[in-house]
């Protein structure tokens, strides 16, 4: 299934959703051959893979790792206003 540069793979609920490049896509071709999206809800967790390389990109960085983040030149920090709302 798939009518995009991406085909669903697989979905595993509460682990993982994987995609692989559409070779019949008839527009632009993707620049990858697979993407995992994984389920990480804990964003202590979702750094520390991230620091080990074991994942590509993350959201939701916990307040407290903003400054290790910044630090690391291996990685590029992209700032958005937050989606939260209060009163």
């Amino acid at each position: 299934m798939g009518t995009g540069p991406f085909k669903f793979v697989e979905w595993i609920q509460d682990d993982k959703v994987t995609l692989v490049k559409n070779e019949e896509f008839w527009g632009e071709t993707a620049k990858v051959d697979i993407l995992v999206f994984r389920s990480i809800p804990d964003k202590s967790a979702r750094f520390l893979e991230m620091q080990a390389g074991t994942i590509d990109m993350m959201d939701g960085v916990n307040p407290d790792d903003v400054a290790a983040a910044k630090a690391n030149d291996q990685f590029q920090m992209i700032l958005r206003p937050s989606m939260n709302v209060s009163k």
